[in-house]
């Protein structure tokens, strides 16, 4: 077995839209201790709709976490340690 050390980001992520405009942020906090992540997603960057829903889905289920319009949304999204969840946007 070997090992090694090295600097890392703690959350890690991964974004994409589907064919109908939607598009979810996959979020994995691999740290031994909870973070809140602040996600800012740009509009024209991410091609989000103008406005529409943000739900997040984890180990409880699928929750609201509000709406969205404009040019870019600022969700701040709190992850347990070693907890991984998915931010929907849509309409």
């Amino acid at each position: 077995m070997t090992s090694f050390e090295g600097r890392y980001p703690l959350v890690l992520g991964g974004a994409w839209r589907a064919p109908d405009g939607s598009m979810a942020v996959a979020l994995a906090n691999i740290a031994s201790e909870p973070i809140t992540v602040p996600l800012v997603m740009e509009r024209k960057e991410y091609g989000m709709p103008r406005r529409g829903g943000i739900w997040r889905l984890g180990p409880s289920g699928r929750q609201s976490l509000g709406r969205f319009e404009g040019e870019h949304a600022t969700i701040p999204v709190p992850l347990a340690a070693r907890e991984a969840c998915l931010v929907e946007f849509g309409r």
